[in-house]
C-alpha cells in the first residue's frame, strides 16, 4: 500500500487525514423528529501507523471506547493505491493487475460489547478452604461498581446484596473499607472493594458461605455483575504460637514468632524469671493482629534498659481459644551512645611533660572545680572526653542547640581546648556534650566548670 499520489510518506499525519473514525450521537432529550432522525456525527480521536511492510494500518483510539456504542471506520477516497511487490506478483499473477490501482472508499462498523464486573474473594476459596472463626472476608470487583442508580456504595446498600451464613444460618456482619478507585488514565487499575466482618466469631467446624447477589452492583454502563459465592470450612484447631525469639535495645523489644491461625498475639516481658499466666500476658502484654505464618510485635517501654536480661511471655488468641503460654528471653543490646570519662588537663603542664589532671565522675550533670593550680594566664585547659568505641560521635557546645565546638570520636578520645579568656575566675563555664551512638540513640550530658 502506498499514498494515492505515489510520493507522499505514509506518516501518522497522512493516515489521520485518510481515515475517518466516528459514531452517531442521538439527542434523546429533543422532541423534534427531524433531529431524532438525523443524529450528530461525532469524530473519535485516534492514532494511526502503518504495519510492517505497509501491508496494513493499526488504529488506536486515544480514549477508551464506550460499551454498547456502534463505531464506524472509513477509508477516504483518493487516499491509497495498491503497491504489489514484484516478488509477490510473480508468485500470485492475479495480484499483478491490482498494482497501482486506487483503493476504493469503504466503511466498516462495529459495536463495543459490554464487560460485566467480575468478583474475587479473599481468602481465595480455591486455595483456602479452611479458615479461623475470626476471619474477615474481602470482596473485590475488577472495575468500579455502584448502586442501581449509579451512586456510591454505602454499608446499607452492600448489606442488601450480600449474605453470610454458617451451616445455613444467617450470620450478622458489618461492612467496612468500602473503596472505589476510578482512573481515566489507566482503567485496568480501577476497582471497587469492601470487607465483610462477622459481628461474632464464626462457629467452629461449620460451613460458611458468602454470597453476592446478581443485579445489585452496577458498572458505569449500568451492567450488573452476576451472582457469586465462596464456601469455607471453619477450622477446629487450637491456636499455637511457636518459635518465639526477640531482639532488644534501649526502650524497645521486637518479638518474632509463628502463628498457626489468624488471630491476636500478645507479648509481655518481666525483668525477672517469674512465670505469667495467659490472662496476665493478655492484660499486661502488647497485642497485634497476626495472620497464619510469621508475626512480629514491637514492645516500647522506657523501662527496657541496655545490657539487662528480660523474660518474654507470648500467647495467641483465635476466636474463643487461647494458646499455651510460650516463654523466651532476650538481652537488650548496650547503647554505644555514652561517654566513659571526662578529664581536665592544663596545657602548660602538658607542655612541660608533668600534667596535673582533674577527673569528673561521669553522670548526666557533672561539675569540676578548677583553680589556678591547673592553668595560667597564658595557658588554657584541655577537656578530654573518652568514649567506648569509635562508632560514637561526640558534639560539644557552649549553649544548648549550638555547635561552636564539634568533633568526632577519632579512636577512643575526643577533646576541646579552652583558652584563658574562656576561664574567668569566679564564673562557671558550661559545656553541653552530646554522644550519638550507632543505633541512632543520643545521650546528653552537662559539664559545669567552676573557675575559682
Amino acid at each position: 500500500m502506498k499514498a494515492y499520489d505515489g510520493e507522499s510518506e505514509l506518516t501518522p499525519a497522512y493516515l489521520k487525514d485518510a481515515i475517518s473514525f466516528y459514531y452517531y450521537k442521538e439527542d434523546t432529550s429533543t422532541k423534534d423528529k427531524k433531529k431524532q432522525d438525523d443524529p450528530e456525527k461525532v469524530n473519535v480521536k485516534f492514532k494511526a501507523e502503518m504495519a510492517k511492510k505497509n501491508k496494513g494500518i493499526t488504529i488506536t483510539p486515544t480514549k477508551e471506547l464506550e460499551e454498547g456504542e456502534t463505531y464506524y471506520i472509513g477509508i477516504n477516497s483518493r487516499s491509497f493505491r495498491f503497491d504489489i511487490e514484484e516478488k509477490t506478483a510473480k508468485k500470485k499473477p492475479e495480484l499483478a493487475a491490482l498494482n497501482n490501482a486506487a483503493l476504493q472508499e469503504q466503511t466498516i462498523k462495529f459495536t463495543v460489547g459490554y464487560v460485566l464486573p467480575e468478583i474475587e474473594f479473599s481468602p481465595d476459596p480455591d486455595k483456602t478452604k479452611s479458615i479461623s472463626s475470626t476471619s474477615d472476608f474481602d470482596v473485590e470487583f475488577n472495575q468500579p461498581v455502584f448502586t442501581n442508580d449509579l451512586k456510591k456504595l454505602t454499608e446499607k446498600y452492600v448489606k442488601e446484596g450480600v449474605t453470610l451464613t454458617a451451616d445455613g444460618n444467617a450470620v450478622e456482619f458489618t461492612v467496612k473499607n468500602i473503596t472505589t478507585k476510578e482512573s481515566s488514565s489507566n482503567p485496568e487499575d480501577d476497582y471497587s472493594e469492601f470487607t465483610v466482618v462477622p459481628k461474632t466469631a464464626l462457629p467452629e467446624d461449620s460451613e460458611v458461605v458468602l454470597t453476592v447477589a446478581a443485579n445489585k452492583f452496577f458498572n458505569k454502563s449500568k451492567k450488573a455483575s452476576d451472582a457469586a459465592s465462596a464456601k469455607y470450612s471453619v477450622s477446629l484447631t487450637t491456636p499455637v504460637l511457636s518459635g518465639l525469639s526477640a531482639t532488644a535495645e534501649s526502650g524497645k523489644i521486637v518479638a518474632n514468632f509463628s502463628a498457626n491461625l489468624d488471630g491476636t498475639a500478645y507479648v509481655a516481658f518481666t525483668d525477672g524469671n517469674d512465670t505469667m499466666s495467659a490472662s496476665e500476658v493478655k492484660s499486661k502484654g502488647t497485642s497485634g493482629k497476626v495472620s497464619t505464618g510469621s508475626g512480629t510485635i514491637t514492645i516500647r517501654n522506657a523501662a527496657i534498659k541496655p545490657g539487662e536480661n528480660y523474660s518474654l511471655y507470648a500467647i495467641l488468641v483465635a476466636g474463643s481459644k487461647t494458646s499455651e503460654v510460650v516463654k523466651g528471653s532476650v538481652t537488650a543490646e548496650k547503647d554505644t551512645a555514652y561517654i566513659t570519662g571526662v578529664t581536665l588537663t592544663g596545657l602548660e603542664e602538658i607542655a612541660t611533660g608533668d600534667p596535673a589532671s582533674l577527673d569528673a565522675t561521669v553522670e548526666d550533670n557533672m561539675e569540676i572545680e578548677l583553680d589556678t593550680a591547673l592553668y595560667s594566664a597564658t595557658s588554657g585547659v584541655k577537656v578530654q572526653i573518652t568514649v567506648p568505641e569509635t562508632a560514637v560521635k561526640v558534639t560539644y557546645s557552649e549553649a544548648a542547640g549550638s555547635s561552636k565546638y564539634r568533633a568526632n570520636a577519632d579512636g577512643l578520645v575526643s577533646s576541646i581546648v579552652l583558652s584563658p579568656a574562656d576561664l574567668t575566675p569566679g564564673t562557671t563555664k558550661t559545656i553541653y556534650i552530646s554522644a550519638a551512638g550507632s543505633k541512632k540513640i543520643t545521650k546528653e550530658y552537662t559539664l559545669r566548670i567552676r573557675v575559682l
